[in-house]
């Protein structure tokens, strides 16, 4: 009985080390769901501190296919990545504009996995609330 408890937080213990890894190995980075061009997303969604964020580029023909500055787009509380991806990487109706922010701003990184950094979110982020 013991040696099946054991057993058992041992597997527990395995199935965690990706994400341990993924944490440690990661700081600094948050991680997002990217749609779009590669180095910097025509779109993405990123939870950060508990709460969801849908940055948006949208493309006209005043500012061209890419266009230089990210609608920052609070999303409600239920919204989540598969929702998100779900409807297309547009927000739902209760979904609130908070500004935009250069793409300059923000560095992303895309190897196993993307991720923006961290410091630049936070002060993009916090330009906005300010």
């Amino acid at each position: 009985m013991v040696l099946g408890a054991a057993r058992k937080a041992l597997f527990e213990a395995a199935d965690l080390l990706p994400w341990v890894a993924g944490v440690v190995l990661r700081s600094g980075r948050v991680p997002i769901v990217a749609q779009g061009s590669r180095e910097a997303p025509l779109a993405f969604f990123v939870l950060y501190r508990g709460h969801g964020f849908l940055f948006h580029r949208n493309p006209d023909s005043s500012s061209g296919p890419f266009p230089e500055s990210y609608c920052v787009i609070a999303l409600p509380e239920e919204c989540d990545a598969e929702t998100i991806l779900r409807r297309g990487f547009e927000p739902p109706c209760d979904s609130r504009l908070l500004g935009t922010v250069s793409s300059r701003d923000l560095r992303f990184e895309h190897r196993r996995g993307d991720y923006v950094d961290e410091e630049t979110l936070a002060t993009a982020l916090e330009r906005l609330s300010a």
